[in-house]
């Protein structure tokens, strides 16, 4: 039974994770050595590091948006923003838009695949 419940957490847990979205802008700096050679740029390995603190990162959250899949949603938006972080805020809210449109379609995708 225990069996189950794990392989029911584990199918419920990526079915939160594929139908709910995370979007948040940063501004700041990033200092990491080593990170970038030649051509050969990994910006997800880069906030991959950052995550793990395995770099200097002076970062300032800009905005966060959260969505559930019941479309709940959360929504950040520093209170101190400067003249140059606005354009941030347009760019995290087309982000966001992007970012729902790629989800709706990738169930689409999805559906059509399994013919629901």
């Amino acid at each position: 039974m225990s069996d189950l419940r794990e392989v029911l957490g584990g199918i419920y847990d990526t079915a939160a994770d594929l139908l709910s979205l995370d979007v948040a802008t940063f501004s700041g700096n990033v200092s990491m050595e080593g990170a970038i050679s030649g051509e050969n740029i990994d910006l997800s390995k880069i906030f991959d590091s950052i995550k793990q603190a395995a770099g200097d990162a002076e970062l300032r959250l800009v905005a966060h948006t959260h969505i559930d899949f019941d479309k709940d949603s959360v929504n950040f938006v520093a209170a101190d923003l400067t003249p140059g972080d606005a354009a941030l805020v347009t760019a995290h809210k087309e982000m966001v838009t992007a970012s729902v449109e790629g989800r709706l379609a990738m169930l689409t995708a999805l559906r059509e695949l399994i013919n629901l």
